[in-house]
């Protein structure tokens, strides 16, 4: 009974799902004829839910006063068994039994027999032994939640830098220019034009980054739309913010398995941003190429570049790249001379059938 209890409770990482299945268990293996659980909240002391299996009406005065024991049962840490006794209007057993992790409170576990039954000092240490096996699952869950919780915000941290870092300061350049530009205009109207260029490529390139913060608030996208696009979305994202021109090449056309196409686009994203912050290229070429059972990619800047030999490859990104190539059987190079730019290029072998179904 235990091993079953201890299996349902860690088959969900869902705090409510888990309780509920475990609960449905607990009531058919021991022929209760209900069981709950009560949470409470650590800081104040309260509760602050409960779950009770199977749902059904209890009398408010009655849950009142199971709810004041359950609080007695948490602060002392120990079990409280209510045996039948008719004249006190307790018809059926009842076992209160502490949900706790050391020193840390987390709720109570009811666990309400059949009329006419009692329970056994056998059948209570059982109970104690679920009780146990059910904190550590409720710990667990909360442990996901709070890592769910943090993954989250940093996420959103990371889309407010970038909204920061990326599309505030296009807008701002942008406003810049739209300010000065009748003034401009009325002195020199070549001068004037150029500024209506730099005008409509940045506005351009805001859009774009927008659009790709957008695919980070629905990841889905990256593997709903078509590389090229996605590709194309990311050239215009950056050179519109550093105002560097970007060649996209594209050469046939097929759809990837998910992994790699995620894979691919991060790699870009990765290479792109080094060029625009760190190698002083004044251009860029993108190529993207299908074969029949193959994708290859390669990033070209005609910046700085840099020994090979000399750079560690974790530097400026390029071990987190190694790595997303790694994870889907690519080959990444590096090709660079000093003073003559750098290439990456990232082939990935495809095998036949391992096409998005969707596509």
């Amino acid at each position: 009974m235990l091993l079953e209890v201890a299996a349902t409770a860690n088959s969900s990482l869902k705090l409510e799902e888990m309780l509920t299945k475990t609960l449905d268990l607990l009531v058919d293996l021991v022929q209760a004829s209900r069981a709950g659980v009560g949470l409470i909240d650590e800081g104040t002391g309260q509760w602050k839910s409960t779950i009770l299996r199977p749902e059904q009406e209890v009398d408010p005065a009655e849950m009142k006063k199971l709810l004041q024991a359950g609080l007695d049962v948490i602060n002392s840490g120990e079990t409280m068994y209510i045996a039948p006794d008719a004249a006190a209007g307790f018809l059926e057993p009842g076992a209160l039994l502490p949900l706790q992790i050391q020193e840390r409170k987390l709720g109570l576990l009811a666990i309400i027999g059949a009329q006419g039954n009692t329970f056994t000092p056998e059948q209570l240490e059982l109970f104690k032994s679920i009780a146990d096996q059910l904190s550590i699952a409720i710990e667990h869950a909360y442990l996901v939640e709070r890592t769910e919780d943090m993954a989250i915000a940093a996420e959103r941290n990371r889309l407010a830098r970038e909204l920061h870092d990326a599309v505030t300061q296009t807008l701002f350049s942008a406003s810049l220019i739209a300010d000065v530009l009748p003034r401009i205009w009325e002195r020199d109207r070549d001068q004037g034009q150029a500024r209506l260029e730099d005008l409509r490529e940045l506005t351009r390139g805001a859009l774009a980054e927008m659009r790709t913060l957008l695919l980070e608030l629905r990841p889905a996208t990256l593997t709903e739309t078509s590389l090229a696009e996605l590709l194309r979305q990311l050239v215009q994202a950056f050179g519109g913010r550093a105002r560097l021109p970007i060649e996209l090449i594209v050469e046939g056309e097929r759809p990837l398995p998910p992994e790699i196409q995620v894979a691919l686009y991060r790699i870009v994203q990765e290479a792109l941003n080094n060029i625009t912050k760190h190698v002083g290229a004044s251009q860029a070429t993108l190529k993207l190429s299908f074969a029949a059972q193959a994708v290859t990619l390669s990033v070209h800047d005609n910046g700085r570049g840099f020994a090979v030999a000399d750079r560690p490859v974790q530097s400026l990104g390029l071990g987190i790249m190694h790595e997303r190539a790694q994870k889907i059987g690519a080959d990444l190079t590096i090709e660079s001379q000093i003073g003559k730019g750098t290439t990456i290029t990232v082939h990935c072998p495809i095998a036949n059938g391992n096409e998005r179904k969707d596509a």
